[in-house]
C-alpha cells in the first residue's frame, strides 16, 4: 500500500493499482474499526477547539 497510496491520491494510479489500492485500504480500515477499536494507542478523541482565522 505503501507505494500505492502516492500514485492513487495523484491520480497516477491505473485502473488495477486503484483497485489494490482501494481493497488495501478497506481492509485497513475495517481492522482498525473491528480488531483495534479499543485500543487507546490507535484512537486519540480530543475537544475541539476552534481558532480564531477559522471564526471569521
Amino acid at each position: 500500500m505503501t507505494a500505492l497510496l502516492p500514485r492513487a491520491v495523484a491520480g497516477k494510479a491505473d485502473e488495477a493499482g486503484l483497485s489494490t489500492f482501494g481493497a488495501l485500504w478497506q481492509d485497513r480500515v475495517r481492522r482498525m474499526l473491528t480488531e483495534h477499536a479499543d485500543d487507546p494507542k490507535l484512537i486519540h478523541l480530543h475537544d475541539w477547539e476552534q481558532d480564531d482565522a477559522s471564526k471569521a
